[in-house]
Protein backbone atom coordinates (compact mmCIF):
# COMPACT_ATOMS: atom_id res chain seq x y z
CA UNK A 1 0.00 0.00 0.00
CA UNK A 2 1.34 3.65 -0.47
CA UNK A 3 0.39 6.64 0.96
CA UNK A 4 -0.20 10.22 -1.02
CA UNK A 5 -0.72 12.90 1.11
CA UNK A 6 -1.09 16.31 0.53
CA UNK A 7 -3.31 15.75 -2.68
CA UNK A 8 -5.59 18.32 -3.56
CA UNK A 9 -9.36 18.12 -4.93
CA UNK A 10 -11.71 20.54 -6.46
CA UNK A 11 -15.06 20.18 -8.45
CA UNK A 12 -14.96 21.07 -11.97
CA UNK A 13 -18.70 20.90 -12.67
CA UNK A 14 -19.36 24.28 -11.48
CA UNK A 15 -17.18 26.12 -12.73
CA UNK A 16 -14.20 25.43 -9.94
CA UNK A 17 -10.38 25.42 -11.07
CA UNK A 18 -9.37 21.91 -10.67
CA UNK A 19 -5.87 21.21 -9.92
CA UNK A 20 -4.90 17.98 -8.69
CA UNK A 21 -1.20 18.24 -7.02
CA UNK A 22 0.84 15.59 -5.82
CA UNK A 23 2.27 14.73 -3.03
CA UNK A 24 6.64 14.86 -3.00
CA UNK A 25 7.32 11.45 -1.13
CA UNK A 26 5.04 9.72 -4.17
CA UNK A 27 7.33 6.83 -5.02
CA UNK A 28 9.30 6.71 -8.09
CA UNK A 29 7.91 3.51 -9.48
CA UNK A 30 4.65 5.09 -9.35
CA UNK A 31 5.66 7.68 -11.55
CA UNK A 32 6.53 5.20 -14.60
CA UNK A 33 2.58 5.26 -15.29
CA UNK A 34 1.02 8.10 -13.66
CA UNK A 35 0.03 9.63 -16.98
CA UNK A 36 -3.26 11.24 -16.95
CA UNK A 37 -6.09 11.49 -19.31
CA UNK A 38 -9.44 14.16 -19.50
CA UNK A 39 -12.38 12.28 -19.85
CA UNK A 40 -15.50 14.16 -19.49
CA UNK A 41 -14.17 17.08 -18.03
CA UNK A 42 -12.08 15.49 -15.36
CA UNK A 43 -8.48 13.98 -15.10
CA UNK A 44 -8.06 9.45 -14.39
CA UNK A 45 -4.31 8.68 -13.09
CA UNK A 46 -3.12 5.57 -14.59
CA UNK A 47 -3.06 3.29 -11.58
CA UNK A 48 -2.52 -0.57 -13.68
CA UNK A 49 0.89 -1.17 -11.18
CA UNK A 50 0.04 -0.21 -7.54
CA UNK A 51 -2.01 -2.18 -5.30
CA UNK A 52 -4.77 -0.60 -2.70
CA UNK A 53 -3.91 3.60 -2.49
CA UNK A 54 -5.13 5.45 0.72
CA UNK A 55 -5.28 8.86 -0.05
CA UNK A 56 -5.49 11.34 3.52
CA UNK A 57 -5.49 14.84 4.15
CA UNK A 58 -6.58 15.89 0.74
CA UNK A 59 -7.89 19.79 0.45
CA UNK A 60 -9.86 22.06 -2.01
CA UNK A 61 -9.84 25.70 -2.88
CA UNK A 62 -13.03 27.07 -3.26
CA UNK A 63 -13.58 30.82 -4.12
CA UNK A 64 -9.91 31.32 -2.48
CA UNK A 65 -10.62 29.67 0.45
CA UNK A 66 -9.42 25.69 1.34
CA UNK A 67 -11.94 23.41 2.80
CA UNK A 68 -12.61 19.94 2.84
CA UNK A 69 -13.15 17.87 -0.65
CA UNK A 70 -16.67 16.88 1.39
CA UNK A 71 -17.88 20.26 1.88
CA UNK A 72 -16.86 21.78 -1.59
CA UNK A 73 -18.93 18.72 -2.70
CA UNK A 74 -16.53 16.64 -4.25
CA UNK A 75 -17.19 13.25 -6.07
CA UNK A 76 -14.98 9.92 -6.74
CA UNK A 77 -13.79 9.64 -9.94
CA UNK A 78 -13.12 6.26 -11.43
CA UNK A 79 -9.21 5.33 -12.26
CA UNK A 80 -8.91 4.19 -15.66
CA UNK A 81 -5.51 2.45 -17.90
CA UNK A 82 -5.57 5.67 -19.95
CA UNK A 83 -4.68 3.61 -23.27
CA UNK A 84 -7.06 0.85 -23.04
CA UNK A 85 -10.03 2.49 -21.12
CA UNK A 86 -10.47 -0.25 -18.93
CA UNK A 87 -11.60 0.40 -15.43
CA UNK A 88 -8.42 -0.24 -12.64
CA UNK A 89 -10.38 1.08 -9.23
CA UNK A 90 -13.27 2.63 -8.01
CA UNK A 91 -12.69 5.34 -5.03
CA UNK A 92 -14.97 5.07 -1.68
CA UNK A 93 -16.57 7.18 -0.52
CA UNK A 94 -15.16 10.25 1.74
CA UNK A 95 -14.22 9.44 5.20
CA UNK A 96 -16.21 10.65 8.10
CA UNK A 97 -13.39 13.45 8.21
CA UNK A 98 -14.32 14.29 4.82
CA UNK A 99 -10.53 14.13 3.36
CA UNK A 100 -10.19 10.73 3.17
CA UNK A 101 -10.75 7.63 0.73
CA UNK A 102 -9.61 4.78 -0.39
CA UNK A 103 -8.98 3.18 -3.65
CA UNK A 104 -8.31 -0.52 -3.99
CA UNK A 105 -7.26 -1.97 -6.88
CA UNK A 106 -9.96 -3.65 -9.15
CA UNK A 107 -9.48 -6.91 -10.37
CA UNK A 108 -6.88 -7.87 -12.88
CA UNK A 109 -8.11 -7.59 -16.70
CA UNK A 110 -6.95 -8.83 -19.34
CA UNK A 111 -7.33 -7.25 -23.28
CA UNK A 112 -6.55 -9.08 -26.54
CA UNK A 113 -6.09 -7.56 -29.66
CA UNK A 114 -6.10 -8.83 -33.09
CA UNK A 115 -4.92 -7.03 -35.92
CA UNK A 116 -6.76 -6.80 -38.58
CA UNK A 117 -6.86 -9.00 -41.54
CA UNK A 118 -4.47 -8.40 -44.43
CA UNK A 119 -6.92 -9.93 -47.09
CA UNK A 120 -10.46 -9.47 -46.61
CA UNK A 121 -14.03 -9.76 -48.69
CA UNK A 122 -15.56 -6.03 -49.15
CA UNK A 123 -18.86 -6.36 -47.29
CA UNK A 124 -19.68 -3.54 -45.36
CA UNK A 125 -21.79 -0.88 -46.32
CA UNK A 126 -19.67 1.21 -47.03
CA UNK A 127 -17.82 -0.65 -49.72
CA UNK A 128 -21.04 -1.71 -51.44
CA UNK A 129 -21.79 2.13 -51.64
CA UNK A 130 -18.15 3.00 -52.93
CA UNK A 131 -18.59 0.12 -55.77
CA UNK A 132 -22.25 1.18 -56.63
CA UNK A 133 -23.36 -2.04 -55.64
CA UNK A 134 -26.99 -3.70 -54.11
CA UNK A 135 -26.40 -6.72 -51.68
CA UNK A 136 -28.57 -8.80 -53.64
CA UNK A 137 -29.67 -7.07 -56.59
CA UNK A 138 -26.84 -8.21 -59.37
CA UNK A 139 -27.37 -6.26 -62.55
CA UNK A 140 -26.13 -6.79 -66.17
CA UNK A 141 -23.70 -4.50 -66.41
CA UNK A 142 -21.52 -5.94 -63.42
CA UNK A 143 -20.84 -8.80 -66.30
CA UNK A 144 -19.26 -5.94 -68.66
CA UNK A 145 -16.17 -5.11 -68.63
CA UNK A 146 -14.50 -3.76 -65.81
CA UNK A 147 -11.01 -2.50 -65.68
CA UNK A 148 -9.58 -0.85 -69.06
CA UNK A 149 -7.21 -2.98 -70.09
CA UNK A 150 -4.25 -0.84 -69.11
CA UNK A 151 -0.72 -2.68 -67.77
CA UNK A 152 -1.36 -3.69 -64.08
CA UNK A 153 -5.01 -4.80 -64.33
CA UNK A 154 -6.52 -8.08 -66.14
CA UNK A 155 -9.86 -9.39 -66.53
CA UNK A 156 -11.27 -12.66 -68.02
CA UNK A 157 -14.60 -14.46 -68.75
CA UNK A 158 -14.92 -18.32 -68.03
CA UNK A 159 -17.05 -20.34 -69.48
CA UNK A 160 -16.75 -24.67 -68.80
CA UNK A 161 -19.42 -27.68 -69.14
CA UNK A 162 -19.98 -31.19 -68.29
CA UNK A 163 -21.46 -32.33 -71.17
CA UNK A 164 -23.79 -35.67 -71.53
CA UNK A 165 -21.27 -37.02 -74.72
CA UNK A 166 -18.98 -37.70 -71.57
CA UNK A 167 -16.57 -34.32 -72.85
CA UNK A 168 -15.65 -32.14 -70.40
CA UNK A 169 -15.13 -28.23 -72.13
CA UNK A 170 -13.44 -24.78 -70.46
CA UNK A 171 -13.59 -21.81 -72.74
CA UNK A 172 -12.25 -18.28 -71.15
CA UNK A 173 -10.98 -15.03 -73.38
CA UNK A 174 -8.52 -12.87 -71.35
CA UNK A 175 -7.26 -9.34 -72.04
CA UNK A 176 -3.95 -10.71 -71.10
CA UNK A 177 -2.36 -13.52 -69.77
CA UNK A 178 -2.68 -14.18 -66.26
CA UNK A 179 1.30 -14.36 -65.67
CA UNK A 180 2.00 -10.79 -67.62
CA UNK A 181 -0.76 -8.61 -65.70
CA UNK A 182 1.86 -5.97 -66.57
CA UNK A 183 1.40 -6.13 -69.79
CA UNK A 184 -0.72 -4.32 -72.38
CA UNK A 185 -3.46 -5.21 -73.60
CA UNK A 186 -2.95 -8.95 -74.75
CA UNK A 187 -6.35 -10.38 -76.32
CA UNK A 188 -6.16 -14.21 -75.42
CA UNK A 189 -8.54 -17.19 -75.50
CA UNK A 190 -7.82 -20.50 -73.70
CA UNK A 191 -9.88 -23.62 -74.71
CA UNK A 192 -9.45 -26.85 -73.21
CA UNK A 193 -11.96 -30.37 -74.45
CA UNK A 194 -11.39 -33.42 -72.88
CA UNK A 195 -13.29 -36.14 -74.49
CA UNK A 196 -14.72 -39.29 -73.16
CA UNK A 197 -12.69 -41.54 -75.43
CA UNK A 198 -9.41 -40.10 -73.63
CA UNK A 199 -8.42 -37.92 -76.15
CA UNK A 200 -7.56 -34.21 -74.99
CA UNK A 201 -6.71 -30.69 -76.69
CA UNK A 202 -5.26 -27.79 -74.62
CA UNK A 203 -5.04 -24.28 -76.84
CA UNK A 204 -3.42 -21.25 -75.67
CA UNK A 205 -3.88 -18.42 -78.43
CA UNK A 206 -2.57 -14.82 -78.41
CA UNK A 207 -4.47 -11.75 -80.52
CA UNK A 208 -3.45 -8.74 -82.14
CA UNK A 209 -5.10 -6.24 -79.57
CA UNK A 210 -6.91 -4.52 -82.53
CA UNK A 211 -9.11 -8.10 -82.64
CA UNK A 212 -10.68 -6.85 -78.61
CA UNK A 213 -13.74 -5.14 -78.09
CA UNK A 214 -15.81 -5.37 -74.93
CA UNK A 215 -18.69 -3.79 -73.58
CA UNK A 216 -19.67 -2.10 -70.48
CA UNK A 217 -23.24 -2.42 -70.03
CA UNK A 218 -23.39 -6.61 -70.21
CA UNK A 219 -20.86 -9.20 -71.05
CA UNK A 220 -20.30 -8.82 -74.81
CA UNK A 221 -16.53 -9.95 -75.39
CA UNK A 222 -14.99 -10.16 -79.25
CA UNK A 223 -11.90 -11.06 -80.14
CA UNK A 224 -12.05 -11.51 -83.75
CA UNK A 225 -14.56 -13.83 -85.06
CA UNK A 226 -15.24 -14.93 -81.37
CA UNK A 227 -17.69 -13.99 -79.20
CA UNK A 228 -18.50 -14.36 -75.54
CA UNK A 229 -22.08 -12.66 -74.98
CA UNK A 230 -24.85 -12.55 -72.69
CA UNK A 231 -27.50 -10.95 -69.93
CA UNK A 232 -26.78 -13.04 -66.53
CA UNK A 233 -29.40 -15.86 -67.66
CA UNK A 234 -28.72 -16.66 -70.91
CA UNK A 235 -25.02 -16.91 -72.53
CA UNK A 236 -23.79 -17.69 -76.10
CA UNK A 237 -20.16 -18.94 -76.22
CA UNK A 238 -17.98 -18.98 -79.82
CA UNK A 239 -14.90 -19.71 -80.87
CA UNK A 240 -12.49 -21.15 -83.39
CA UNK A 241 -8.80 -22.17 -82.37
CA UNK A 242 -6.90 -24.15 -84.82
CA UNK A 243 -8.96 -27.34 -85.70
CA UNK A 244 -11.47 -27.06 -82.62
CA UNK A 245 -14.33 -24.77 -83.00
CA UNK A 246 -16.82 -24.35 -80.34
CA UNK A 247 -20.54 -22.82 -79.86
CA UNK A 248 -22.15 -23.21 -77.22
CA UNK A 249 -25.54 -21.51 -75.62
CA UNK A 250 -25.73 -21.30 -71.64
CA UNK A 251 -29.16 -21.06 -69.77
CA UNK A 252 -29.05 -20.05 -65.93
CA UNK A 253 -30.79 -22.21 -63.73
CA UNK A 254 -29.58 -21.10 -60.77
CA UNK A 255 -29.49 -16.83 -60.38
CA UNK A 256 -26.77 -14.97 -60.63
CA UNK A 257 -24.44 -14.93 -57.15
CA UNK A 258 -21.49 -12.92 -55.88
CA UNK A 259 -19.46 -13.46 -51.96
CA UNK A 260 -20.64 -9.79 -50.49
CA UNK A 261 -19.15 -7.71 -52.84
CA UNK A 262 -17.48 -9.98 -54.70
CA UNK A 263 -14.16 -7.60 -54.16
CA UNK A 264 -11.11 -8.95 -52.45
CA UNK A 265 -9.33 -6.76 -51.14
CA UNK A 266 -5.27 -6.66 -49.93
CA UNK A 267 -3.07 -4.75 -48.30
CA UNK A 268 -3.64 -2.19 -44.84
CA UNK A 269 -4.45 0.17 -47.25
CA UNK A 270 -7.17 -2.15 -48.60
CA UNK A 271 -6.75 -1.03 -52.42
CA UNK A 272 -5.32 -4.17 -53.95
CA UNK A 273 -8.38 -5.24 -55.63
CA UNK A 274 -9.18 -9.24 -56.59
CA UNK A 275 -12.99 -9.25 -57.85
CA UNK A 276 -15.84 -12.25 -59.30
CA UNK A 277 -19.06 -12.55 -60.41
CA UNK A 278 -20.34 -16.06 -60.65
CA UNK A 279 -22.72 -14.96 -63.21
CA UNK A 280 -24.19 -18.47 -64.05
CA UNK A 281 -23.38 -20.84 -60.93
CA UNK A 282 -25.32 -23.49 -62.89
CA UNK A 283 -26.79 -23.70 -66.31
CA UNK A 284 -28.12 -25.61 -68.71
CA UNK A 285 -25.42 -25.97 -71.96
CA UNK A 286 -26.92 -26.91 -75.64
CA UNK A 287 -22.93 -27.47 -77.35
CA UNK A 288 -22.16 -28.31 -80.74
CA UNK A 289 -18.42 -28.35 -81.06
CA UNK A 290 -15.73 -30.03 -84.17
CA UNK A 291 -12.43 -31.82 -84.18
CA UNK A 292 -11.22 -31.18 -87.92
CA UNK A 293 -14.29 -32.20 -89.72
CA UNK A 294 -15.52 -34.66 -86.71
CA UNK A 295 -18.66 -32.70 -85.27
CA UNK A 296 -20.67 -33.34 -82.09
CA UNK A 297 -23.93 -31.77 -81.10
CA UNK A 298 -24.79 -32.33 -77.54
CA UNK A 299 -26.24 -30.93 -73.96
CA UNK A 300 -24.88 -30.96 -70.35
CA UNK A 301 -24.46 -28.21 -67.54
CA UNK A 302 -22.36 -25.11 -67.32
CA UNK A 303 -21.00 -22.47 -65.67
CA UNK A 304 -19.65 -18.91 -65.95
CA UNK A 305 -17.76 -16.39 -63.90
CA UNK A 306 -16.38 -13.28 -64.38
CA UNK A 307 -12.66 -12.08 -62.87
CA UNK A 308 -10.86 -9.15 -62.66
CA UNK A 309 -8.27 -7.02 -60.91
CA UNK A 310 -6.24 -4.11 -60.64
CA UNK A 311 -3.08 -5.69 -58.93
CA UNK A 312 -1.09 -9.18 -60.53
CA UNK A 313 -2.24 -11.94 -59.03
CA UNK A 314 0.92 -13.35 -58.23
CA UNK A 315 1.11 -10.59 -56.27
CA UNK A 316 -1.55 -10.74 -53.87
CA UNK A 317 -2.27 -14.80 -54.07
CA UNK A 318 0.13 -17.46 -52.85
CA UNK A 319 -2.25 -20.05 -54.13
CA UNK A 320 -6.02 -20.94 -54.26
CA UNK A 321 -8.29 -24.28 -54.73
CA UNK A 322 -11.60 -23.31 -56.60
CA UNK A 323 -13.93 -25.78 -57.25
CA UNK A 324 -17.90 -26.29 -58.33
CA UNK A 325 -20.36 -29.18 -58.95
CA UNK A 326 -23.58 -30.43 -58.63
CA UNK A 327 -24.89 -33.47 -57.30
CA UNK A 328 -28.87 -34.54 -56.99
CA UNK A 329 -30.84 -30.95 -55.93
CA UNK A 330 -28.01 -28.90 -54.95
CA UNK A 331 -25.10 -26.92 -56.43
CA UNK A 332 -21.86 -25.79 -55.20
CA UNK A 333 -19.41 -23.22 -55.65
CA UNK A 334 -16.42 -23.53 -53.57
CA UNK A 335 -12.46 -22.21 -53.03
CA UNK A 336 -10.19 -21.49 -50.77
CA UNK A 337 -7.58 -18.27 -51.07
CA UNK A 338 -4.63 -18.29 -49.52
CA UNK A 339 -3.20 -15.18 -49.59
CA UNK A 340 0.66 -14.11 -50.72
CA UNK A 341 3.46 -14.30 -47.96
CA UNK A 342 3.41 -10.75 -47.23
CA UNK A 343 0.04 -10.47 -46.44
CA UNK A 344 0.57 -13.20 -43.94
CA UNK A 345 -0.75 -16.12 -46.03
CA UNK A 346 -4.32 -14.77 -44.62
CA UNK A 347 -7.11 -17.08 -46.23
CA UNK A 348 -10.65 -16.05 -47.45
CA UNK A 349 -13.01 -19.05 -47.46
CA UNK A 350 -16.15 -18.75 -50.31
CA UNK A 351 -19.12 -20.87 -50.03
CA UNK A 352 -22.22 -20.87 -52.10
CA UNK A 353 -24.74 -23.78 -51.66
CA UNK A 354 -28.18 -24.18 -53.57
CA UNK A 355 -30.50 -26.47 -53.57
CA UNK A 356 -33.70 -26.86 -56.26
CA UNK A 357 -32.08 -23.52 -57.80
CA UNK A 358 -32.52 -21.39 -54.58
CA UNK A 359 -29.75 -20.52 -52.02
CA UNK A 360 -29.60 -21.93 -49.03
CA UNK A 361 -26.53 -21.47 -47.44
CA UNK A 362 -23.51 -18.54 -48.34
CA UNK A 363 -21.83 -17.40 -45.14
CA UNK A 364 -18.18 -17.95 -45.11
CA UNK A 365 -17.62 -17.55 -41.44
CA UNK A 366 -19.41 -21.36 -41.34
CA UNK A 367 -17.14 -22.93 -43.77
CA UNK A 368 -14.19 -25.27 -42.95
CA UNK A 369 -11.67 -26.22 -45.29
CA UNK A 370 -9.46 -29.69 -45.53
CA UNK A 371 -7.56 -31.08 -47.92
CA UNK A 372 -6.57 -34.72 -47.71
CA UNK A 373 -4.52 -37.44 -49.40
CA UNK A 374 -1.50 -34.54 -50.16
CA UNK A 375 1.22 -35.68 -52.56
CA UNK A 376 3.54 -33.91 -54.78
CA UNK A 377 2.59 -33.56 -58.22
CA UNK A 378 5.63 -34.60 -60.71
CA UNK A 379 5.26 -32.25 -63.61
CA UNK A 380 4.49 -28.74 -61.44
CA UNK A 381 6.49 -29.92 -58.13
CA UNK A 382 3.55 -28.22 -56.64
CA UNK A 383 1.43 -29.93 -53.18
CA UNK A 384 -1.98 -31.33 -54.22
CA UNK A 385 -4.73 -32.65 -52.77
CA UNK A 386 -6.62 -35.93 -53.63
CA UNK A 387 -9.64 -34.83 -51.60
CA UNK A 388 -10.65 -31.32 -50.46
CA UNK A 389 -13.73 -30.83 -48.36
CA UNK A 390 -15.72 -28.10 -47.16
CA UNK A 391 -18.12 -28.00 -44.41
CA UNK A 392 -20.51 -25.92 -43.94
CA UNK A 393 -22.84 -25.24 -40.71
CA UNK A 394 -22.56 -25.91 -37.36
CA UNK A 395 -21.84 -29.65 -35.14
CA UNK A 396 -26.24 -29.86 -34.99
CA UNK A 397 -26.75 -29.19 -38.88
CA UNK A 398 -23.82 -29.16 -41.08
CA UNK A 399 -23.44 -29.60 -44.75
CA UNK A 400 -20.58 -31.64 -46.35
CA UNK A 401 -19.15 -30.99 -49.55
CA UNK A 402 -16.46 -33.55 -50.88
CA UNK A 403 -14.22 -33.69 -54.14
CA UNK A 404 -12.35 -36.43 -54.69
CA UNK A 405 -10.07 -36.18 -57.69
CA UNK A 406 -10.27 -39.54 -60.42
CA UNK A 407 -8.51 -37.58 -63.31
CA UNK A 408 -5.89 -34.68 -64.16
CA UNK A 409 -7.34 -32.59 -66.93
CA UNK A 410 -4.23 -29.70 -67.06
CA UNK A 411 -1.06 -29.68 -65.51
CA UNK A 412 0.90 -26.82 -66.42
CA UNK A 413 3.93 -24.96 -65.42
CA UNK A 414 2.69 -21.31 -66.32
CA UNK A 415 6.26 -20.24 -67.52
CA UNK A 416 5.45 -22.66 -70.66
CA UNK A 417 2.82 -20.36 -71.52
CA UNK A 418 5.77 -17.92 -72.19
CA UNK A 419 8.39 -17.03 -74.67
CA UNK A 420 11.48 -15.27 -75.60
CA UNK A 421 12.51 -12.66 -73.42
CA UNK A 422 9.38 -13.23 -70.73
CA UNK A 423 9.89 -16.36 -70.36
CA UNK A 424 13.41 -15.69 -69.51
CA UNK A 425 12.14 -12.52 -67.18
CA UNK A 426 10.24 -14.78 -65.49
CA UNK A 427 12.86 -17.54 -64.66
CA UNK A 428 15.44 -14.75 -63.91
CA UNK A 429 12.66 -14.16 -60.79
CA UNK A 430 11.93 -17.86 -59.81
CA UNK A 431 8.57 -17.78 -61.01
CA UNK A 432 7.03 -21.23 -60.75
CA UNK A 433 3.49 -20.44 -60.70
CA UNK A 434 1.17 -23.58 -61.92
CA UNK A 435 -2.38 -24.30 -63.22
CA UNK A 436 -4.04 -28.03 -62.25
CA UNK A 437 -7.18 -28.77 -63.25
CA UNK A 438 -9.08 -32.08 -61.61
CA UNK A 439 -12.14 -34.12 -62.74
CA UNK A 440 -13.92 -36.78 -59.67
CA UNK A 441 -16.87 -36.88 -58.05
CA UNK A 442 -18.07 -34.87 -55.58
CA UNK A 443 -20.47 -36.02 -53.01
CA UNK A 444 -23.12 -33.47 -51.19
CA UNK A 445 -24.34 -34.67 -47.58
CA UNK A 446 -26.15 -33.05 -45.11
CA UNK A 447 -26.17 -34.26 -41.96
CA UNK A 448 -28.18 -33.32 -38.32
CA UNK A 449 -25.88 -34.22 -35.08
CA UNK A 450 -24.77 -37.87 -36.29
CA UNK A 451 -27.60 -38.71 -38.69
CA UNK A 452 -27.30 -38.23 -42.39
CA UNK A 453 -30.24 -36.42 -43.37
CA UNK A 454 -29.99 -36.51 -47.55
CA UNK A 455 -26.45 -37.31 -49.40
CA UNK A 456 -26.42 -37.41 -53.36
CA UNK A 457 -22.85 -38.61 -55.56
CA UNK A 458 -21.99 -37.64 -58.85
CA UNK A 459 -18.68 -37.70 -60.98
CA UNK A 460 -19.82 -34.00 -62.26
CA UNK A 461 -17.50 -32.37 -60.67
CA UNK A 462 -14.64 -29.99 -61.69
CA UNK A 463 -12.22 -28.05 -59.93
CA UNK A 464 -8.73 -26.59 -60.25
CA UNK A 465 -5.38 -25.58 -58.07
CA UNK A 466 -3.86 -22.16 -59.29
CA UNK A 467 -0.28 -21.92 -57.45
CA UNK A 468 1.52 -18.85 -58.08
CA UNK A 469 3.72 -18.63 -54.87
CA UNK A 470 6.49 -21.33 -54.12
CA UNK A 471 5.35 -24.46 -52.41
CA UNK A 472 5.30 -24.12 -48.62
CA UNK A 473 6.78 -26.97 -46.43
CA UNK A 474 3.36 -26.76 -44.26
CA UNK A 475 -0.03 -26.24 -44.85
Amino acid sequence: MADLTGVIWTRTDDGFNKDLKEANDMNDNLNENNATTRTEGRQKRRSDRFGAVQFTNAAAVKDGHTTTPATAGATAVTVANNESGLTLATPSALGSDGASLAMPRGPVQTVITTAAPLAVTASSDADYERLGLARKDIKPWEDGARTDDRPGTYEWWYFDAHLDDGAKLVVVFMDKNLSTPQRPLEPTIRLNLDLADGRSFEKLVVFDPETWSSAKDHADVRIGANRFTGDLHTYRVTAKIEEISVDVTLEGEVPAWRPETGYMLFGEDRKREFAWLPSVPQGKVTATYTIGDERHETTGTGYHDHNWGNVGLMDIVHDWYWARGQAGPYSVIASYITAHEKYEYATIPIFMLAKDGRLIGDDPSCVKFETLGPFTDSVTKKPVANITRYTYGTDEDRYVVTFTRHRDLSRARMVESLHGIKRAAAELLRFDGAYLRFSGDIRIEHIRGDEIVDQYVTEDAIWELMYFGHARSER
